[in-house]
């Protein structure tokens, strides 16, 4: 499977400007206009951007995969029987000859891929010796390593985020492709070359919580919706979503609404996934809340500080951040406002 097939499998949010042209690279889009225009709306906290972006000149491109959302028949313990052969099946297309990182957290949804990957493993002689799982802090440490332990796997690596500025977040190779927070460029990864790897992530388990309706708009995967896995696509050799394949999204958009986001208090998340955990035997172990240490230095602040101060975007809005709040709340407005002006506009005015 080539990087193209997972491209056409994830298409959630590509851009279309105003000529019509399509693509999921949104700087490079961007490039292509004899005029940007910023929308000065992204000033304002309380505007809600769903197919905007911050420039008038483009959009957000909705180019949906046919998927059947008519609601199922089966009952409640049909469907996770389903869930769970839908995910087999998918994962049984991990390609041998590829190198896979997988981003694996002590949550639900890692649970339930390598508990799926520990039975391929076992009853069906997967070789999987090609997947490192990587767990990305270490708040949940403690639980990854109980987890890998359970099921055998040898092949870990835990990122000391305990360090400073262990995602360098300051550098900014990385864009952030609109108005997002600095999460979106958390090089998560540590010392490992990520071209030499196909990112296998468990994201995107809100499939399984939302009509496709209210899905297709909702910000998911890193506060956005999508735009990183397109971009991380092309950081790794490739991307691999199980819950953004065709075969995933079209048992879980057909799951009737009665049964989603349905709290459980076992393991404080939602019912479907709890007991998928408790039907692959995941669910004896705490499951703690992800947890980002971003972890700033000093030095790193002021690096953060002096590259908005010095922007073309600081320089021609004079929008002031409040930075206490940007080192402490990495999702809020002046974190976005930061990312988008180092980014974003800076890269695309200096051009």
């Amino acid at each position: 499977m080539n990087k193209q097939y997972y491209k056409e499998l994830f298409n959630r949010c590509l851009y279309r400007d105003k000529s019509g042209r399509i693509s999921s690279n949104f700087v490079e889009l961007c490039k292509q206009q004899e005029i940007l225009t910023f929308d000065e709306r992204y000033l304002d906290e309380s505007f809600n951007q769903v197919l905007e972006t911050p420039f008038l000149q483009i959009q957000r491109y909705d180019n949906f995969i046919d998927i059947d959302t008519e609601n199922s028949c089966l009952d409640y313990d049909q469907i996770l029987e389903k869930i769970l052969a839908g995910f087999t099946n998918v994962l049984r297309k991990i390609n041998k000859h590829e190198r896979y990182f997988f981003s694996c957290s002590a949550g639900s949804d890692s649970r339930i891929i390598m508990a799926l990957l520990a039975k391929l493993r076992d009853e069906e002689g997967y070789n999987l010796d090609n997947i490192l799982f990587h767990c990305w802090g270490q708040y949940e440490k403690t639980e990854f390593l109980e987890l890998m332990k359970k099921f055998k796997w040898k092949n870990i690596s835990v990122l000391d985020d305990s360090l400073e500025d262990v995602y360098t977040i300051s550098m900014t190779q990385l864009c952030a492709d609109g108005w997002y927070p600095y999460d979106g460029l958390m090089q998560f990864w540590g010392g490992i070359n990520p071209s030499e790897y196909t990112l296998l992530s468990g994201a995107e388990g809100e499939t399984l919580l939302l009509p496709f309706n209210k899905w297709k708009h909702s910000h998911g995967y890193f506060s956005n919706r999508g735009e990183s896995i397109h971009r991380l696509a092309n950081i790794f050799n490739d991307t691999f979503f199980p819950y953004l394949t065709k075969e995933m999204l079209s048992i879980t958009m057909n799951i009737p609404g009665k049964f989603k986001n349905i709290q459980d208090d076992l393991l404080d998340r939602d019912k479907i996934r709890t007991d998928l955990c408790r039907i692959l035997h995941v669910d004896d172990i705490q499951m703690p809340r992800s947890y980002y240490n971003f972890n700033f230095s000093n030095s790193v602040k002021t690096v953060m500080k002096n590259r908005y101060l010095k922007s073309k975007f600081y320089k021609k809005y004079q929008f002031d951040l409040n930075w206490d709040q940007l080192f402490a709340e990495h999702t809020c407005h002046s974190a976005k406002a930061w990312t988008f002006a180092v980014t974003v506009y800076e890269k695309l005015m200096s051009t």
